[in-house]
């Protein structure tokens, strides 16, 4: 709300919105026996943003450190919401990366911010469904600029065996070879940037649906799209278990949530009948689930959250 208080009209109800979440943050910090969970924490962070408002607060500095850590968290949320985000405005895809370069996730970030408007357009009944086709069409083609981009630069993946990661896992239920990245930073950028052009091939599809009348819309390019989708879901699959290897804790599940998500959005919206794939996907997320409730478990011993 901060960011669409542009004068005086809505000022008040900003100021009402931000007391009543300082008073909920403060109630659960004044109560001794609890222990303050990530929600807090990340509501936090985001009210400290929200005092921020001018990009030119978080080009350096801790404000710099909460604006990345917090970027990814709400660019994901504004996809699987549908809704448009400030961070599309290009002041904010600029600004803050000033003084310190974006890293290569965070400039795949500043690609994907077109997406959740594109998304809220296909939700209105008004909208000129071939300008969002073209949109859509046109991140495709940045994400793809982008990875070819980053496997030019020598940031590579190669086939491992999965017995070889050191996963906590039955081997022989995961893709047989997976990937082995260059570090986890590589990892994640590539497994987002999959899943990323998996939501605009998925969209593409929907939309060609509703145009299926206009010329250029074939079968052919459905059956290539499908084939190129089920593959972005192989190289997820295959891509996870670096995430989920021991060393990585909860930062490789949490990793993992949005690729792992499309994949499953894949499977159900084009049926694909894979016994491989399913059966991967499957693995993978039990492992994720089990990683998780593994770490809440332990975290809860020491009283880090309740």
């Amino acid at each position: 709300m901060s960011m669409l208080v542009t004068g005086t009209s809505r000022r008040q109800e900003y100021l009402d919105t931000y007391g009543h979440a300082l008073q909920g943050i403060r109630a659960v910090l004044d109560r001794p026996t609890d222990s303050v969970g990530p929600t807090v924490a990340i509501a936090g962070m985001c009210l400290a943003l929200s005092e921020g408002r001018s990009p030119c607060a978080f080009k350096d500095g801790v404000a710099h450190l909460m604006f990345v850590g917090v970027r990814p968290l709400v660019v994901l949320d504004a996809i699987l919401r549908r809704k448009t985000t400030f961070l599309m405005n290009e002041r904010w895809r600029v600004i803050p990366f000033s003084v310190y370069p974006a890293s290569r996730m965070q400039v795949l970030l500043g690609h994907v911010t077109a997406i959740p408007p594109l998304l809220e357009a296909m939700e209105d009944e008004q909208a000129d469904l071939q300008t969002v086709r073209t949109g859509f069409l046109e991140v495709l083609s940045t994400l793809q600029d982008w990875e070819d981009s980053f496997v030019c630069k020598g940031m590579l993946y190669r086939p491992i065996d999965p017995s070889h990661l050191d996963l906590p896992t039955d081997a022989q239920l995961l893709p047989n070879p997976c990937f082995d990245f260059a570090d986890v930073s590589h990892a994640n950028s590539l497994t987002h940037c999959w899943a990323f052009r998996i939501v605009c091939m998925l969209q593409l599809s929907k939309l060609e649906s509703r145009l299926s009348g206009s010329e250029g819309f074939t079968c052919a390019v459905e059956l290539k799209r499908r084939t190129n989708v089920s593959n972005l879901c192989m190289a997820i699959c295959q891509g996870i278990p670096y995430l989920l290897q021991k060393g990585m804790s909860l930062y490789g599940s949490m990793s993992a949530a949005f690729p792992l998500h499309m994949v499953s959005e894949s499977l159900q919206t084009l049926q694909l009948q894979d016994p491989g794939l399913n059966g991967w996907y499957a693995a993978i997320k039990e492992q994720v689930q089990s990683q998780r409730i593994a770490l809440y478990e332990e975290m809860a011993e020491f009283g880090i959250f309740t």
